[in-house]
C-alpha cells in the first residue's frame, strides 16, 4: 500500500443550463465507469428531463474532478424552494426511477467523502430530499460521511431491479 497522499479533489457547483450541456461527453464518459450506474444517471436522460421539466427548479451539479481535470464524480442536484424553503432534490425527481450520484470506478471512498462536504458549498437549501434509491446506490456511502442532522425513510414502493449501462 502507497504512504503517498492523495491530492484534493476540486468542487464546483454548476448552475446554468449551458454548462450543463457543455458537460456531454466528459459526463458520458464517466457514466460508462460507473458501475453502479442506471440508464437514468445518463447525460441524455437527464438533460432531457431538464429541459422539459427543469424551470420550476435551480440546477446544482456538483462536479469532482481529481488533480489533472478528470470528471470522478457528478451529483446531479437542483434546488426548488417553497414556502421559503430550499429543497435540495435530485435532477430526474418525479418521472424517474433510480436517482444517484455517479462516481467513477475505483473513487468511491475518496469522492463520498468530498461530496459530503460539498453539500455544505450549495447554497440556499434547507431539506435535502434525496429519495428513489436502489439498496445499492452511491449515495447511501455519502449519508454516514455527512454529519449534520439526517432522517431515513425506506420506501418499498420501487421495485429493484439490476440494470447496467
Amino acid at each position: 500500500m502507497s504512504t503517498r497522499r492523495r491530492k484534493p479533489l476540486g468542487i464546483e457547483v454548476l448552475r446554468s443550463a449551458g454548462e450543463f450541456a457543455a458537460l456531454e461527453e466528459e459526463w458520458e464518459d464517466l457514466y460508462h465507469d460507473s458501475p453502479r450506474a442506471t440508464p437514468f444517471q445518463s447525460w441524455a436522460w437527464l438533460y432531457s428531463w431538464w429541459e422539459a421539466y427543469g424551470e420550476e427548479y435551480e440546477l446544482r451539479l456538483v462536479t469532482v474532478r481529481d488533480e489533472r481535470g478528470l470528471l470522478v464524480s457528478i451529483a446531479p442536484l437542483m434546488l426548488k424552494y417553497r414556502l421559503g424553503l430550499g429543497k435540495l432534490l435530485f435532477l430526474g425527481t418525479g418521472p424517474t426511477d433510480y436517482l444517484d450520484v455517479l462516481i467513477r470506478e475505483r473513487w468511491e471512498d475518496q469522492v463520498s467523502e468530498v461530496l459530503a462536504q460539498a453539500l455544505r458549498q450549495i447554497d440556499s437549501w434547507h431539506v435535502a430530499d434525496l429519495h428513489q434509491l436502489r439498496p445499492g446506490a452511491a449515495t447511501w456511502d455519502i449519508c454516514p460521511r455527512w454529519d449534520g442532522p439526517q432522517l431515513r425513510a425506506w420506501q418499498d414502493s420501487f421495485p429493484v431491479v439490476d440494470v447496467r449501462p
